[in-house]
This record gives C-alpha cells, sequence and structure tokens, in this order.
C-alpha cells in the first residue's frame, strides 16, 4: 500500500499504518497517491485493522478535484480578506439578529473600536445614535419581513455613532447578498463629515460675501460669520467685538449664542492689557488664545462674570 503513495508522503503513510496495526482506526486520511499513469492524485483513507485477519480494510476515494476546489475557495478568501483588510472604507457585516458579525481595519480607525472588541456585539447599540435605534431595527426586521428597507442599495448620509460617543456623518451603502442563509447585511461606510463641513463652510462664505456685495447691514454680516463659526464647531459659542472709533472701547457687533446680560455688560469695556481675550488682542494687535479662562489671568477682571453664564 505505502507503494502506491507520493514518497513525500510516505513518511506521514507509515505512521498511519502504524498506528491502525495498534487499533486505532484511521478516518478521513488525505494523502497523495500515484496512479499507474504516474499522475499524482489527491486521495481520502479510512482504514480498520481486523486482528483476527491480521488485516487492514480500506475505503479510499480520489478527491483530486475536490481538494482544486478547496485550495480555490482558500486563494478567494484570502484575496477577499486581504481585499476588505486593505480597503480605505469602512466594512460592517451584521447579522439578522443585529451582531457584528465582521469589522474591518478601516471601521476600527473610522469609529475608534477595535475588531474583537465589537465582534458578536449589537451593531445597533455601538454604532447609531440613540436617537435613530428604534428605525434602524425597524428598517431591518423590514428587510427580513420581505420589504426592501429604505437603506438597502441606497446610497444615503446619516449620523454615526463613535466610540468616544462623538457623532460623525457617513455615507452609507447596505447590501443584502442573495441565497445566504441565515441573512447578513454588509454596511459600505465613508466617513464624510469632513466633507460636508468643507461644503457648509464654502456655501456659507458664498452667503456672507452675497451678503456683503448686496450691502446688507453690517451687523448681519457679522452675526452670519459667527453662526457658521458655531456651525463648523458644534457646542462652540461665537461673538465679534468692534473697537469704537477712539480705538479704546469694546463694543458687541454680533453675539446670537451669549447671554444678552453677558453681552450688554461687556459693551463699552475697555480694551487692555488684562482685558479677556478680545480686549487685548485689540490692545496688543495680535491674536490671544486663552485655553481655559477660569484660570488665565488675562480673565481676572471679567471671571466672575464669565462664570455666571
Amino acid at each position: 500500500w505505502v507503494d502506491l503513495v507520493h514518497p513525500d508522503d510516505r513518511g506521514r503513510a507509515l505512521k498511519v499504518a502504524a498506528d491502525v496495526t495498534a487499533g486505532r482506526p484511521v478516518r478521513n486520511l488525505r494523502i497523495r497517491c500515484v496512479n499507474r499513469a504516474g499522475k499524482v492524485v489527491v486521495t481520502q483513507w479510512s482504514l480498520r485493522w481486523s486482528p483476527e485477519e491480521r488485516l487492514s480494510f480500506a475505503v479510499a476515494r480520489d478527491v483530486t478535484a475536490l481538494e482544486e476546489q478547496e485550495r480555490a475557495l482558500r486563494e478567494s478568501e484570502a484575496r477577499m480578506r486581504n481585499t476588505v483588510g486593505s480597503a480605505l472604507d469602512c466594512i460592517v457585516v451584521m447579522s439578522a439578529d443585529g451582531r457584528i458579525l465582521d469589522f474591518n481595519p478601516a471601521a476600527e480607525r473610522t469609529f475608534g473600536y477595535r475588531r474583537e472588541e465589537v465582534l458578536g456585539k449589537d451593531l445597533g447599540e455601538l454604532l447609531v445614535p440613540e436617537r435613530l435605534r428604534d428605525a434602524h431595527r425597524e428598517g431591518v426586521a423590514n428587510n427580513l419581513r420581505g420589504g426592501r428597507g429604505r437603506l438597502i442599495g441606497q446610497r444615503v448620509e446619516m449620523p454615526a455613532l463613535r466610540a468616544d460617543g462623538s457623532e460623525i456623518l457617513v455615507e452609507l451603502t447596505v447590501t443584502r447578498p442573495a441565497g445566504v442563509e441565515p441573512p447578513v447585511f454588509t454596511g459600505f461606510l465613508r466617513d464624510v463629515t469632513e466633507a460636508h463641513r468643507a461644503r457648509a463652510l464654502e456655501a456659507g462664505q458664498r452667503r456672507i460675501l452675497a451678503g456683503i456685495a448686496s450691502r446688507q447691514p453690517l451687523a448681519e454680516s457679522l452675526e452670519a460669520i459667527t453662526r457658521l463659526a458655531e456651525q463648523q464647531f458644534p457646542g462652540s459659542l461665537s461673538s465679534v467685538l468692534l473697537l469704537d472709533e477712539a480705538g479704546e472701547h469694546l463694543f458687541t457687533g454680533a453675539a446670537p449664542s451669549l447671554p444678552r446680560e453677558y453681552s450688554l455688560a461687556i459693551h463699552g469695556a475697555a480694551i487692555g492689557p488684562r482685558a479677556g481675550s478680545c480686549g487685548t488682542a485689540a490692545w496688543r494687535g495680535e491674536t490671544v488664545v486663552v485655553p481655559d479662562i477660569a484660570t488665565d489671568p488675562l480673565w481676572e477682571d471679567y471671571r466672575a462674570l464669565a462664570e455666571q453664564h
């Protein structure tokens, strides 16, 4: 029997033969053999030893084609893993019950989670903002009931949640491969937060310049500028303070989001070397950045007022 085995596999075949004669049946042994025509074929064996007859009984079949199919499948899967791993877009695979099945490196970078942290976790809880979770789950359920679902095959922009709790805007396409049971959904996502912000900035600048060109009142132009700044940096408050004609006192040009009491209190304040951020900037004639008004000495005379608001 060993003479039928390819020379490179004979050592393993001899060990198997020893296992069989010792009474240990061997199943699904896959080794290469050489047929009469000298062609190498892959064979799969099951062997059993009969101590009474001192014979081994074997069943073998030619699995050369199967081996080639399995090799091709392994290569295909390796190529797919490499493609998914090197993709610039996020690829997230979700099961029918909402659990994350795959999470590529781009998704790790975008959302701030490691792959091993999210596998098996509920996608809605991790990546979907709370206000949108019911709609997310209803969309999945509708698709499983036979409906199309709003996102399947469509390209949409929607908010997504990062590990640090911040939101980003993503462009999203979801596919559901046909014939896969149980069903899975694959999401292809791209962070478009900066692109969206840049488009909004450009559009805002055009509106402001158009207003200036049409000679709208200065207060309206300044308010548009402050609102655009706040739009670019969510959660921020913006204001513009102007100098009077003498160049000695500040007055409010625009502060749409600041408390009115605060704006009134600093209206007419004198500039100087320790006159808060804007008053000091006007005094020095250069940019002044204050990281923390609660501790910076430039705000010493205005700290109580600022902390009230």
